[in-house]
């Protein structure tokens, strides 16, 4: 790290950056890797509990003073690497990022994790996003029951948030299965025409009615 700190960068190429900061992803890799080492090691021994924190997240959020997302985020991390050893491997060699990790934590159900190695090799050639396809597919094809059980979790993930921008304006965060999905897309949830300069201020209870509706 002292190193990387102290290269020329007021008088450094564009070339020479990127060169610089393709030798950063297999450093962040095995950053990621270690502490996914810790953190199996942390919630092993019931750390977050002996502090007084709820959960590992909750803990490792207050700790590393980053947001709550990002702590959940690296503790499934965790627990997919302690499930893929290989994976793991690839991320300290730089050959995968925690990009394709994260993919299939937020696809791969932690039960069908042990099986899941041949993902592993997908990941050392494929982006991402394409590693996430090839997620789904195996999720479909090992649970084999024509995708029932995901469609279940969908439905059961589905849900609207309300919320405030830091900018005042009242915002909504909204997640929904890919069939409900798609019907909003399509504009069968829209609200109504307003006319030009006026306010729309639309009821909790309404976007939900028209949600469910679509």
């Amino acid at each position: 790290m002292e190193a990387l700190e102290a290269l020329p960068f007021d008088i450094m190429s564009a070339a020479e950056a990127g060169l610089k900061l393709r030798t950063l992803g297999p450093v962040r890799g095995r950053v990621d890797w270690v502490e996914a080492q810790l953190l199996a090691v942390f919630s092993r021994g019931n750390g977050a509990q002996a502090e007084g924190a709820t959960d590992t997240t909750a803990w490792l959020a207050k700790a590393t003073k980053r947001s709550g997302r990002d702590a959940k985020r690296a503790v499934k991390r965790a627990g997919v690497l302690a499930a893929l050893p290989g994976l793991g491997a690839a991320l300290a060699d730089g050959d995968v990022s925690s990009s394709h990790v994260d993919a299939l934590a937020g696809i791969v159900p932690t039960p069908l994790l042990p099986k899941a190695a041949v993902l592993v090799a997908a990941a050392r050639s494929s982006t991402p996003e394409e590693l996430a396809h090839a997620a789904h597919r195996f999720v479909a094809d090992s649970e084999g029951d024509d995708g029932a059980r995901r469609a279940a979790r969908h439905n059961a993930a589905q849900r609207v948030h309300f919320f405030d921008r830091d900018d005042g304006m009242r915002a909504m965060f909204g997640q929904w299965d890919p069939t409900v999905g798609a019907a909003i897309e399509r504009g069968r949830c829209r609200a109504p025409a307003v006319p030009a300069g006026s306010t729309l201020s639309l009821r909790r209870s309404s976007v939900r009615r028209r949600l469910q509706r679509a």
